[in-house]
């Protein structure tokens, strides 16, 4: 709890902090909602930000700007914003704004397209993009084809238990004459128009993504540099999130992001970036002392290659959880027991260099020896490792 308000006054100062704290406080406990869905003002690095009383406002804002019931603050989550390559963002399904908001904080000078549908949210949605002149806000709905369509609140069955949730939309076409349709464009549309480049999109567009995905043109793929989705498989039966990864992965050759978030980067930007990760451990290998691999398997041997590539000795040993009498040498390097090197070099700096079926194995037995000063290679950091050896 405590950290949780400690968060809370990071974010929004100590005023709006305690202003959020006891509407938040309403949101979830009082049940006789008489004054309705009433605008509140708060404040996100000294920009207004406003949401919605007694609405799923309260809930994005906590989830993506503070954190979750159970603690896990998951500002982390959301390192997406954090892709200083991407020249500009595309927010289909901005409800209120609250990711277009932060970006546009992040990156003044970057170009926003913010497309949200329902009238209501989308009021929201402009009050809150007002003062930023980087961010377009774009009243309609995105589908595979230029048609009206029309946007659906639903109590909907979470499939597959069948439970009954408010607060769902959904897309379906409709005639030109219905009062409740909008025009819909095409991502294409969106990125011809504004003339966008090297883009980060943000999709979350309560399961049209499934139509989008198997009926139209992707072409807008290519210039997408990080691709970010919301699924929607609970909404029905026939949604299948598998079939867009499909998409990505094997037809636009992207690469799903390190972690559960269904975050994708195009193959070409994936690559720069392991090697910028694994130019930051080499880096930080320079500036240790005393540098040991746990693992003298094949991984720790294709590592110590890769090393020998970039031409360093830093190296002193591998290190084991059980050392065996033939096994003290390996690759010319002494080869050490845990609570030896645990002994003779605690501030060592380990690099983890093992599969992912003994990774946490490997991380239990250096929390157990209390050696915190550890790097874990990743499969795809030895992946990209492998393929720089290849090449020469």
């Amino acid at each position: 709890m405590l950290h949780r308000i400690q968060k809370v006054f990071e974010v929004f100062g100590i005023g709006y902090g305690i202003k959020y704290l006891f509407i938040h406080w309403l949101h979830k406990h009082c049940y006789i909602r008489l004054i309705g869905k009433r605008l509140v003002r708060l404040m996100y690095k000294n920009h207004f930000l406003y949401v919605r009383l007694f609405s799923r406002d309260l809930d994005f804002l906590e989830s993506i700007y503070i954190g979750n019931a159970e603690g896990d603050y998951t500002e982390g989550e959301y390192d997406l914003l954090e892709n200083g390559d991407c020249n500009s963002f595309i927010d289909l399904g901005a409800n209120i704004g609250l990711f277009s908001f932060m970006y546009a904080i992040k990156y003044p000078e970057r170009k926003i397209i913010a497309v949200e549908p329902e009238q209501k949210n989308f009021s929201v949605l402009e009050r809150n993009m007002q003062n930023f002149k980087n961010v377009i806000c774009l009243n309609c709905a995105v589908w595979f084809r230029n048609v009206y369509v029309k946007v659906n609140e639903s109590t909907y069955l979470v499939y597959p238990s069948n439970t009954p949730t408010e607060g769902g939309f959904y897309v379906s076409e409709c005639e030109q004459d219905d009062e409740e349709g909008t025009y819909a464009i095409t991502i294409n549309d969106i990125v011809r128009k504004y003339k966008l480049k090297d883009y980060l999109v943000k999709m979350d567009i309560e399961g049209a993504e499934y139509a989008i995905f198997e009926n139209g043109d992707c072409e807008w793929l290519n210039m997408c540099k990080t691709f970010v989705i919301e699924t929607h498989d609970r909404f029905s039966k026939d949604n299948d999130e598998n079939k867009i990864f499909a998409v990505l992965e094997n037809t636009h050759k992207f690469e799903r992001d390190l972690g559960e978030n269904k975050v994708f980067i195009s193959r070409k930007e994936w690559s720069i970036r392991l090697d910028n990760i694994l130019e930051e451990i080499y880096d930080k290998i320079l500036h240790s002392n005393n540098v040991f691999l746990y693992g003298k398997g094949k991984v720790g041997k294709l590592f110590l290659q890769w090393l020998q590539l970039h031409q360093t000795e830093k190296i002193n040993g591998f290190v084991v959880s059980n050392l065996n009498d033939d096994e003290k040498i390996c690759e010319k390097k002494p080869v050490l027991e845990i609570n030896q090197l645990k002994a003779d070099y605690p501030e060592a700096l380990i690099i983890v260099c093992v599969t992912n079926l003994y990774r946490q194995e490997i991380i239990n037995n250096l929390i157990k020896f209390e050696l915190s000063n550890y790097i874990v290679l990743s499969d795809e950091m030895i992946g990209q490792c492998s393929k720089h050896i290849k090449r020469i």
